[in-house]
């Protein structure tokens, strides 16, 4: 794939997907503007052209349907192998840019009914030849896989929010007493032995007028993340702005990073360091995310040399706005014959979102949660035949005809308490409403 360098100047990312979007309905933006150090800082922008591919997938139906030049085909039942042949037959360089749900798996046991099973794909993959890319740290701009420079000018549009957002409302949430039910089951199924730690989770549904455009540049002001991307296929978007990695693989090294712990931040300084030091010495907090760290350790060694699992960091803190998080870091070395596409299978769903052990988790979480998760707790980014990168979606809207809905949940365990982990999952929630002036 060719590549054309030059310097970014005033190169504005959202006046370009902007404009984008007012030609092409499948528009893409892997958005670093809240970059760590670990996550990088690069910013791609992709589109697709009429003809181009395209591949989507609904758990409940079972299909996976190819997008193309206005037609709609069925072209198979997995989106992992569907996925792997087109990267297979793809150019030196390609890229696949979209999402795959929690639900992905065939093998391991998740819920497809919901009010959203229909209308947002629970996977969803753009090809992606060409892309604009934007490195912040030095300002470089790179046209990738264009055999000419296109006129892009032509394109750029800057669009502001409305002064007073069109009023969201909520369609559904789950109350704190509703909470507490689900939370009762949880803590019998942990004291029958059936799991260490159950990852308990609910859907938050608000209705509003307004564009998912326009609500993902409030939702990055508000809430700048690691893993931040406006992802739009059609009539669905997928808004993030998550602070954790799901894997990332390159020259045939994964790494994942399980995110257990969060603590509200503070104004002050003082009082907020004293909040980071505390969530670093949570006996319950640390235990959860240990708890997951060593299922992750497991989930990688099944796809890696024996003896290349490490745990580089474990239980360090990580600041984001509004948040402090309590990270581990899992890395192994690829077995040979492994690719990155099959290393994500076998990662998904990411442990932190489901709890430990994995498949008798899953159980428990199916039997007590009441509708499918979708594409939350599952992971979004780029893939590729030698490489990957993916966040999880947590800390995300999807959004389809006016309906919003975000995901939000915690890690409980039997020393967790009813009233403070729901008032964890309304922490969560509160950037994301704010993004919609709820």
């Amino acid at each position: 794939m060719t590549a054309e360098r030059g310097r970014a100047g005033s190169f504005d990312p959202e006046a370009l997907v902007a404009g984008l979007r007012r030609e092409f309905d499948r528009v893409w933006w892997l958005d670093s503007r809240g970059a760590s150090t670990w996550s990088g800082r690069t910013t791609l922008v992709g589109w697709l052209e009429d003809d181009e591919p395209s591949l989507s997938w609904h758990a409940a139906e079972g299909v996976v349907r190819e997008h193309a030049s206005g037609r709609v085909a069925v072209v198979g039942d997995d989106p992992f192998r569907v996925l792997a042949d087109r990267i297979a037959r793809g150019r030196p360089g390609e890229r696949w840019v979209g999402w795959l749900g929690y639900g992905c798996r065939g093998d391991l046991p998740a819920r497809t009914d919901g009010p959203d099973h229909g209308s947002v794909p629970d996977a969803c993959w753009l090809r992606a030849r060409r892309w604009v890319e934007l490195d912040h740290g030095t300002h470089d701009l790179r046209l990738v896989g264009f055999d000419t420079a296109p006129a892009l000018g032509r394109l750029v549009r800057s669009e502001t929010a409305p002064a007073v957002p069109p009023r969201a409302t909520t369609v559904s949430t789950w109350s704190e007493q509703r909470y507490a039910r689900a939370f009762a089951d949880v803590q019998r199924a942990l004291r029958a032995g059936h799991s260490y730690e159950v990852n308990l989770t609910y859907r938050h549904r608000v209705a509003s007028s307004l564009d998912p455009w326009v609500a993902y540049q409030s939702q990055r002001r508000a809430n700048p993340a690691p893993y931040a991307a406006f992802v739009q296929h059609g009539g669905a978007a997928l808004l993030a702005s998550s602070p954790e990695r799901f894997a990332t693989i390159r020259a045939g090294v994964v790494e994942t990073r399980p995110v257990k712990g969060t603590a509200a931040r503070n104004p002050d300084p003082v009082q907020d360091a004293a909040l980071a030091t505390g969530l670093a010495g949570d006996p319950r907090l640390r235990a959860e995310n240990l708890i997951v760290c060593d299922l992750l350790r497991n989930d990688v060694a099944g796809v890696s040399e024996l003896g290349s699992v490490e745990v580089p960091m474990m239980l360090g803190v990580e600041t984001h706005p509004g948040l402090h998080q309590l990270v581990s870091v899992v890395r192994g070395r690829l077995r040979a014959g492994v690719s990155p596409l099959e290393a994500v299978r076998a990662l998904l769903p990411g442990g932190s979102m489901t709890g430990a052990p994995k498949l008798r988790t899953m159980e428990v979480i199916a039997a007590v949660e009441d509708d499918a998760r979708g594409v939350y707790s599952g992971a979004f980014g780029w893939v590729a035949a030698d490489a990957a990168d993916l966040g999880m979606v947590i800390r995300s809207w999807v959004h389809a005809d006016g309906i919003y809905t975000a995901g939000t949940g915690g890690g409980v365990t039997v020393l967790s308490e009813a009233q403070q982990e729901y008032a964890e999952t309304r922490l969560k929630l509160a950037r994301l409403r704010a993004a919609l002036g709820a």
